[in-house]
């Protein structure tokens, strides 16, 4: 390498340095690699857990039922109760 030191253009190499690694070439990488993880993520199911205490819980059950998405973008995976000891 030190032979052929002279045949390099420091210039263009620093251009080149520039063009793939400066700040907005990178941050411009890092959201195109975000927006493809939250597409890849739109096409999996939601699983949705709730935890409540009383009637709360059967309140929200139901009002997930009826909500939109329900089926297509998210599953009801479990009701906790909580039951408080008067």
């Amino acid at each position: 390498m030190y032979d052929t030191l002279g045949e390099y253009d420091s210039q263009e190499i620093a251009q080149d340095c520039y063009n793939r690694f400066s700040p907005s070439v990178i941050s411009d990488k890092l959201v195109d690699v975000f927006q493809k993880a939250v597409e890849k993520r739109k096409n999996v199911m939601k699983n949705l857990i709730i935890i409540a205490a009383g009637g709360m819980g059967r309140t929200l059950y139901d009002m997930a039922r009826e909500s939109l998405g329900f089926a297509t973008e998210f599953v009801i995976k479990g009701l906790l109760m909580i039951i408080c000891p008067h």
